[in-house]
C-alpha cells in the first residue's frame, strides 16, 4: 500500500512512497536541503561569488572564503557586486560593499586565492551504495549515491527512495566520497548495483541476466572493457534458457 508523503512535491497531488522509512527518509532529506539554504551558498552561487571577486580584484574580509560565508551574507554581497560590475562598466562609480576590500596582489589567480580548500576525494564516476556504519551512522540502512564528473572537481547525489536525486553540499559529498575510497570502490560499487539491480555505471535498470552477472548493461560493460564478458554470459543465457525478464 502505497503512503502518501507531504514531504516532496508531485504533479498528481502529493509524492507517495511504498514505506514509512522511506517517508522519514524523505522528510530528513527536505529538512536538510532546507536547513542547508540558511547554513551556506550554493555550489553555483559559490562560483558566481569567486568569478565576481576576480573580475573586481576584490577578496572577502575576516578570513572568509566563498565557501564558508553564510547564506545570509552571501546572496546580498553577490547581489551588491553583480551591481557594482555593472557601474564600472558604465563608467560610473559606487563605493564598496561592506564584507569585501581590494586584493593585495591582484595579479594572483583565483585558484591561488583558494587553493587552501580541502580537495575532493578521487573517486570513478558511477553509482554506489554505503552501509550505515561506512557514513558513522549507528544503523542497518544502505545509502545510495551517485558520483558525477565536474568541470572542476567532482559532485555527489543522494538518492532517496527512489524518488529524484538531491546535490549534496561540499562537505558532505566530500564526507561521502572518503566513505566509498575506505569502505572500497569495487565493493560500494557491488553493493549499488546487486541491490538494486541496476547498471553501476549509469543506474538503468537491468533486465538481461548477463547485465545482472556483471552489474552492468551491455554499453556499460564496453566502456568498462568487459563487453566480451558481457557476450559471453548473455550466449549463455539463451543457451541455458535462463530468465531475462524480471
Amino acid at each position: 500500500m502505497a503512503i502518501k508523503c507531504y514531504h516532496c512535491r508531485k504533479v498528481d497531488g502529493g509524492g507517495y512512497h511504498d514505506t514509512i522509512a522511506e517517508v522519514r527518509a524523505c522528510a530528513d532529506s527536505t529538512r536538510e536541503a532546507a536547513q542547508s539554504r540558511f547554513s551556506g551558498l550554493s555550489e553555483g552561487q559559490q562560483s558566481y561569488l569567486i568569478d565576481l571577486l576576480a573580475q573586481l580584484h576584490l577578496e572577502l574580509i575576516d578570513g572568509a572564503t566563498p565557501m564558508t560565508i553564510s547564506y545570509r551574507d552571501g546572496q546580498p554581497l553577490i547581489t551588491a557586486l553583480a551591481r557594482l560590475r555593472r557601474e564600472r562598466a558604465m563608467g560610473r562609480t559606487m563605493e564598496l560593499p561592506n564584507g569585501v576590500r581590494p586584493v593585495a596582489h591582484p595579479e594572483s589567480s583565483r585558484s591561488e586565492r583558494y587553493s587552501a580548500q580541502p580537495s575532493m576525494p578521487k573517486v570513478p564516476p558511477g553509482y554506489y551504495a554505503l552501509p550505515a556504519s561506512a557514513l558513522g551512522f549507528k544503523k542497518n540502512d544502505l545509502y545510495f549515491y551517485r558520483v558525477k564528473p565536474g568541470m572542476q572537481r567532482l559532485f555527489v547525489n543522494a538518492i532517496v527512495g527512489g524518488r529524484p536525486e538531491y546535490g549534496m553540499k561540499i562537505p558532505e559529498a566530500r564526507k561521502v566520497l572518503k566513505a566509498i575510497l575506505d569502505f572500497g570502490v569495487e565493493e560500494a560499487g557491488t553493493l549499488f548495483g546487486t541491490e538494486l539491480q541496476q547498471c553501476r555505471n549509469c543506474g538503468i535498470h537491468l533486465t538481461k541476466w548477463a547485465s545482472r552477472t556483471l552489474l552492468y548493461g551491455p554499453d556499460c560493460a564496453d566502456q568498462k572493457g568487459l563487453g566480451d564478458d558481457w557476450r559471453a554470459l548473455d550466449a549463455k543465457a539463451r543457451a541455458e534458457g535462463l530468465d531475462d525478464n524480471v
